[in-house]
């Protein structure tokens, strides 16, 4: 698994930007056989939650999605209200998914991107 934190933007601090304002998060995600066509105008969310993949969200992020190729490039910023709205005090683990709603409504997890984040309080913690 892999820690979204431990990168240069260090760990999402409640009630802020996460990544810091003006720097957003792209994940890669890369299909050697293709995207079917259109699934760059999927809805692409990256989770936030405190229990593993498929378990409801604390927090879902909409990702902008651009495809290159093989490459679907998810880019996304969580806001201060965003970050504030995750529960708990301290300095908290949660797990990072990425989920896409195709345009059947199916959806469908991406275990390349399985991770978590440390989550902290504004002040005094971490």
């Amino acid at each position: 698994m892999r820690d979204y934190t431990r990168s240069e933007w260090g760990d999402v601090v409640r009630g802020s930007s996460w990544p810091p304002a003006n720097d957003p998060f792209t994940i890669k995600i890369t299909n050697t056989n293709g995207w079917p066509d259109g699934a760059d105008g999927w809805t692409w969310e990256v989770l936030l939650s405190r229990a593993l993949a498929g378990a409801t969200p604390d927090v879902t992020l909409t990702a902008s999605a651009e495809l290159s190729g093989n490459v679907m490039s998810l880019t996304f910023q969580a806001t201060p209200v965003q970050t504030a709205a995750l529960p708990g005090s301290g300095r908290t683990r949660f797990y990072v998914d990425v989920r896409s709603i195709d345009g059947s409504a199916v959806a469908s997890y991406y275990d390349c991107v399985h991770g978590f984040a440390w989550v902290r309080d504004a002040v005094g913690q971490g």
